[in-house]
Formats: structure tokens, sequence, C-alpha cells
């Protein structure tokens, strides 16, 4: 879903509960998990050049 900065985030194929770093990311865009908080994944937009 959207992260507007919240929302659920596909990670390995495994769905997690998540907070953008940096503001909205559109549902569809890579991510980077920068931090595991309990239950919950921090991230950022991935670099594109990786």
């Amino acid at each position: 879903t959207r992260l507007a900065p919240r929302g659920i985030v596909l990670v390995a194929g495994e769905r997690w509960q998540a907070e953008s770093l940096e503001g909205p990311i559109e549902k569809g865009e890579t991510v980077e998990v920068v931090e595991v908080v309990g239950f919950r994944l921090r991230v950022r937009r991935a670099d594109s050049d990786v």
C-alpha cells in the first residue's frame, strides 16, 4: 500500500507494517529497510542506481 507515512510492504514474500522515513512512498516503488522496530519496518526509497 501507499506509505503516507505508514502502510504495508512486501519483503521476501511476507507482508510487513512499515513506516516511511522520507514522506509518502507510492505503491509499487522499491524500498530499502533501514531498521526493524518490533514487528514494524522503517523504510526509505531504494537507490535507483542499485
